[in-house]
Protein backbone atom coordinates (compact mmCIF):
# COMPACT_ATOMS: atom_id res chain seq x y z
CA UNK A 1 0.00 0.00 0.00
CA UNK A 2 1.86 3.30 -0.65
CA UNK A 3 2.24 6.32 1.84
CA UNK A 4 0.41 9.51 1.14
CA UNK A 5 2.85 12.83 0.50
CA UNK A 6 1.32 14.14 3.75
CA UNK A 7 1.62 11.01 5.73
CA UNK A 8 5.64 11.45 4.67
CA UNK A 9 5.66 14.14 5.50
CA UNK A 10 4.01 14.59 9.41
CA UNK A 11 6.46 11.15 10.15
CA UNK A 12 9.94 12.97 8.81
CA UNK A 13 10.42 14.45 12.17
CA UNK A 14 10.17 11.18 14.09
CA UNK A 15 12.04 9.57 11.74
CA UNK A 16 14.69 12.72 12.06
CA UNK A 17 15.02 11.79 15.80
CA UNK A 18 15.55 8.14 15.62
CA UNK A 19 18.47 8.99 12.87
CA UNK A 20 20.07 11.53 15.12
CA UNK A 21 20.15 9.01 18.23
CA UNK A 22 21.21 5.72 16.27
CA UNK A 23 23.88 8.07 15.02
CA UNK A 24 24.57 9.41 18.79
CA UNK A 25 24.83 5.82 19.60
CA UNK A 26 27.13 4.69 16.71
CA UNK A 27 29.54 7.71 17.72
CA UNK A 28 29.75 6.78 21.30
CA UNK A 29 29.99 3.21 20.46
CA UNK A 30 32.79 3.63 18.44
CA UNK A 31 34.32 5.82 20.85
CA UNK A 32 34.39 3.39 23.85
CA UNK A 33 35.63 0.67 21.46
CA UNK A 34 38.41 2.95 20.48
CA UNK A 35 39.17 3.22 23.85
CA UNK A 36 38.99 -0.24 24.46
CA UNK A 37 41.35 -1.48 21.40
CA UNK A 38 44.14 1.16 22.02
CA UNK A 39 44.31 0.31 25.76
CA UNK A 40 43.39 -3.65 25.29
CA UNK A 41 42.19 -3.48 28.69
CA UNK A 42 38.65 -1.89 28.83
CA UNK A 43 39.81 1.14 30.65
CA UNK A 44 37.87 4.68 30.59
CA UNK A 45 39.99 7.69 30.66
CA UNK A 46 38.63 10.98 31.91
CA UNK A 47 40.53 13.89 33.48
CA UNK A 48 37.60 13.92 36.25
CA UNK A 49 34.72 11.35 37.58
CA UNK A 50 31.58 13.13 39.77
CA UNK A 51 29.25 10.95 41.54
CA UNK A 52 25.85 12.27 41.81
CA UNK A 53 22.94 11.73 44.53
CA UNK A 54 18.90 11.42 43.17
CA UNK A 55 18.98 14.96 43.60
CA UNK A 56 21.71 15.94 41.42
CA UNK A 57 24.13 17.12 43.60
CA UNK A 58 27.64 16.03 43.76
CA UNK A 59 28.69 14.39 46.45
CA UNK A 60 32.14 13.01 45.40
CA UNK A 61 34.83 14.05 42.82
CA UNK A 62 38.00 12.20 41.33
CA UNK A 63 40.32 13.47 39.04
CA UNK A 64 43.83 14.85 38.62
CA UNK A 65 44.41 18.81 40.04
CA UNK A 66 46.27 21.13 37.52
CA UNK A 67 49.32 20.11 38.55
CA UNK A 68 48.26 16.59 37.39
CA UNK A 69 48.24 15.09 40.86
CA UNK A 70 45.68 12.67 41.73
CA UNK A 71 42.74 13.92 44.31
CA UNK A 72 39.47 11.96 45.89
CA UNK A 73 37.33 14.47 47.63
CA UNK A 74 33.70 14.22 49.22
CA UNK A 75 30.93 16.01 49.71
CA UNK A 76 28.04 16.30 52.22
CA UNK A 77 24.88 17.10 51.12
CA UNK A 78 25.28 21.09 51.39
CA UNK A 79 28.15 20.65 48.95
CA UNK A 80 30.64 21.43 51.51
CA UNK A 81 34.15 19.23 51.23
CA UNK A 82 34.20 16.97 54.20
CA UNK A 83 37.52 14.73 53.11
CA UNK A 84 39.96 14.38 51.03
CA UNK A 85 42.43 11.88 49.76
CA UNK A 86 45.54 13.41 47.82
CA UNK A 87 48.88 12.52 46.87
CA UNK A 88 51.41 15.75 45.99
CA UNK A 89 53.80 16.26 43.54
CA UNK A 90 56.60 15.26 46.53
CA UNK A 91 55.33 12.13 46.32
CA UNK A 92 53.19 12.59 49.85
CA UNK A 93 49.81 10.96 50.69
CA UNK A 94 47.57 12.91 52.60
CA UNK A 95 44.32 11.96 53.76
CA UNK A 96 42.22 14.92 54.89
CA UNK A 97 38.86 15.15 56.94
CA UNK A 98 37.14 18.47 57.76
CA UNK A 99 34.36 19.68 60.25
CA UNK A 100 30.94 21.08 58.86
CA UNK A 101 32.55 24.24 58.26
CA UNK A 102 35.40 23.12 55.98
CA UNK A 103 37.88 23.73 59.04
CA UNK A 104 40.33 21.09 58.87
CA UNK A 105 39.63 18.47 61.72
CA UNK A 106 42.08 15.43 61.13
CA UNK A 107 45.36 15.07 58.81
CA UNK A 108 47.03 11.60 58.28
CA UNK A 109 50.47 11.78 56.31
CA UNK A 110 52.69 9.15 54.70
CA UNK A 111 55.75 10.71 53.67
CA UNK A 112 58.35 9.29 50.92
CA UNK A 113 60.90 9.15 53.42
CA UNK A 114 58.97 6.20 54.95
CA UNK A 115 57.76 8.82 57.86
CA UNK A 116 54.25 9.85 58.50
CA UNK A 117 52.02 11.53 61.31
CA UNK A 118 48.60 12.05 62.21
CA UNK A 119 46.64 15.36 63.67
CA UNK A 120 43.99 16.25 65.09
CA UNK A 121 42.56 19.78 65.05
CA UNK A 122 40.08 21.77 66.92
CA UNK A 123 36.99 24.37 66.00
CA UNK A 124 39.51 26.68 64.76
CA UNK A 125 41.92 24.44 62.51
CA UNK A 126 44.42 24.49 65.12
CA UNK A 127 46.42 21.28 65.81
CA UNK A 128 45.96 20.22 69.11
CA UNK A 129 47.06 16.43 69.09
CA UNK A 130 50.17 15.30 66.52
CA UNK A 131 51.62 12.53 66.45
CA UNK A 132 54.67 11.56 64.53
CA UNK A 133 57.05 8.69 63.36
CA UNK A 134 60.34 9.58 62.12
CA UNK A 135 62.21 7.95 59.28
CA UNK A 136 64.27 6.22 61.86
CA UNK A 137 60.90 4.86 63.26
CA UNK A 138 61.27 6.92 66.09
CA UNK A 139 57.23 7.74 67.55
CA UNK A 140 56.88 11.04 69.37
CA UNK A 141 53.74 12.45 70.23
CA UNK A 142 52.38 16.18 71.59
CA UNK A 143 49.74 17.88 73.48
CA UNK A 144 49.90 21.33 72.75
CA UNK A 145 47.63 24.40 73.05
CA UNK A 146 45.53 26.40 70.83
CA UNK A 147 48.81 28.32 70.22
CA UNK A 148 50.45 25.48 69.36
CA UNK A 149 52.76 25.57 72.29
CA UNK A 150 53.81 22.17 73.26
CA UNK A 151 52.45 21.44 76.89
CA UNK A 152 53.22 18.05 76.64
CA UNK A 153 55.33 15.88 74.29
CA UNK A 154 56.15 12.02 74.82
CA UNK A 155 59.58 10.69 72.28
CA UNK A 156 61.03 7.15 72.43
CA UNK A 157 64.67 7.34 70.97
CA UNK A 158 66.78 5.49 68.46
CA UNK A 159 68.21 3.74 71.55
CA UNK A 160 65.01 3.32 73.47
CA UNK A 161 65.08 6.03 75.81
CA UNK A 162 61.44 7.18 76.81
CA UNK A 163 61.36 10.63 77.12
CA UNK A 164 58.29 12.68 78.91
CA UNK A 165 58.26 16.57 78.81
CA UNK A 166 55.62 19.41 80.59
CA UNK A 167 56.32 22.74 79.49
CA UNK A 168 54.75 26.27 79.81
CA UNK A 169 53.63 28.54 77.07
CA UNK A 170 57.40 29.53 76.80
CA UNK A 171 58.93 26.85 76.41
CA UNK A 172 60.74 27.07 79.33
CA UNK A 173 59.87 26.09 82.64
CA UNK A 174 59.25 22.34 82.47
CA UNK A 175 59.39 19.12 83.93
CA UNK A 176 61.79 16.50 82.28
CA UNK A 177 61.43 12.66 82.62
CA UNK A 178 63.49 10.26 81.14
CA UNK A 179 63.88 6.27 80.95
CA UNK A 180 66.85 5.11 79.59
CA UNK A 181 67.12 1.38 78.04
CA UNK A 182 68.88 0.02 80.94
CA UNK A 183 65.61 1.26 83.30
CA UNK A 184 67.84 4.11 84.93
CA UNK A 185 65.22 6.76 85.32
CA UNK A 186 65.83 10.74 85.87
CA UNK A 187 63.99 13.93 86.64
CA UNK A 188 64.89 17.59 85.61
CA UNK A 189 62.48 20.58 87.08
CA UNK A 190 63.63 24.23 85.16
CA UNK A 191 62.00 27.29 86.06
CA UNK A 192 60.10 30.30 83.87
CA UNK A 193 63.61 31.41 82.79
CA UNK A 194 64.77 28.53 82.06
CA UNK A 195 67.26 27.58 84.36
CA UNK A 196 67.51 24.17 86.25
CA UNK A 197 66.01 24.10 89.49
CA UNK A 198 65.99 20.65 90.25
CA UNK A 199 67.41 17.20 88.92
CA UNK A 200 67.41 13.13 90.02
CA UNK A 201 68.98 11.19 90.86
Amino acid sequence: MGVSPNQAASALPGVLVIVAALLVGDVAVRCVGAQQAKDGQGVVTAREFRVMDKSGAVRATFGSREDGTPALRLLDKAGKQRASLNVTESGTTALVLYDGNEKLHAQFLALPDGSGGLSLHDSAGKARVVLNVLPNGSPNLSLQDKDGMRGIKLNILPDGSALLSLGDREGKGAVGLAVLPDGKAGMTIRDATGQTVHTAP
